[in-house]
């Protein structure tokens, strides 16, 4: 019965974006048939406005969060993944996927720049599992460790790039100075050895907290130090994971798991649009929070 009804809710929620999605994009093309940048950057903004309130007014995404349904937003998020559809000569493409699906690096200092030890040590023990260089954790840290008159940084990462923000770390753009940085350093292309955008996401770390129903079996191992057979487990039977008991972890690795801050519901979707007309190409990426109705961490790329 609930899974029947959660795929209900998606299948509403599909129609009402490509229903309404498809008659704005009519209205804009009946407006004005000139194919300019100014016109198709005006067609992007009205698309993302129409998602943003199908969201918003969705009575259907409301009812997941009335009843705090981990199954009901597992399916919404399985069966609403990826929506393609094409109006007026412009092509739609919108994924939606779980915003707490992967290790915010962020989450390695508190609010007040302290660094979190024992999350360090776990996250160095996890590169190591994955035969990287544990100083690779130090430089990161130093991205995120605030400007220090007396340069007591980790590395010296940033004679090569005075200008690298040290806050934290902002975004893909941001690691791929660090991952360039780290590269020519130890001879070795980090990048071969771990995929960063899945392990990966960047915000400022405040009440960010990780869904164990949608983290990968990298994100397990990082998070418990479990072997690869449980973590392949874990990461193939989450989607509704309600209690730590439901896991089978030992204590130790319960006890590492519990450093971090953690949810098995989190109703913080991440969208992601692209819009195409003949050779214009906008991407728009937000994050979406189902409980406060509210759109954040909006990218913009033409």
């Amino acid at each position: 019965m609930k899974k029947g009804i959660a795929l209900l809710i998606t299948l509403i929620f599909v129609m009402l974006i490509t229903v309404s999605v498809g008659i704005g994009l009519t209205q804009i093309e009946n407006t004005s048939k000139s194919i300019q940048k100014q016109n198709f950057l005006f067609q992007t903004v009205m698309i993302l406005n129409d998602v943003e309130n199908i969201l918003k007014n969705s009575k259907e995404l409301d009812l997941i969060i009335k009843n705090n349904s981990v199954e009901s937003l597992n399916m919404f998020l399985s069966t609403a993944s990826f929506i393609p559809f094409e109006s007026s000569g412009i092509k739609v493409l919108i994924e939606l996927s779980s915003a707490r699906a992967k290790f915010n690096p962020n989450m390695l200092q508190d609010n007040n720049s302290t660094l979190m030890q024992l999350k360090t040590d776990r996250l160095k023990r996890f590169f190591e599992q994955k035969n990287i260089n544990m100083e690779y954790t130090d430089i990161l840290l130093d991205n995120m460790s605030k400007i220090k008159e007396d340069m007591s940084y980790n590395s010296d990462i940033f004679n090569s790039n005075p200008d690298l923000f040290r806050d934290y770390i902002v975004s893909f753009e941001h690691l791929d100075k660090i991952n360039e940085f780290y590269s020519q350093k130890y001879h070795e292309d980090i990048s071969k050895k771990i995929d960063f955008k899945k392990l990966f996401y960047f915000t400022k770390a405040d009440n960010y907290k990780i869904d164990l129903n949608y983290i990968s079996a990298d994100i397990w191992q990082l998070l418990t130090g479990c072997d690869d057979l449980k973590s392949q487990t874990l990461a193939q039977n989450a989607g509704a994971y309600t209690k730590v008991d439901e896991l089978g972890l030992s204590g130790e690795e319960i006890e590492s798991l519990n450093l971090f801050n953690y949810s098995f519901f989190e109703p913080i979707i991440y969208v992601n649009l692209e819009i195409i007309k003949d050779n214009l190409d906008a991407k728009i990426s937000f994050e979406y929070n189902l409980k406060t109705k509210k759109g954040t961490n909006f990218i913009y790329e033409l």
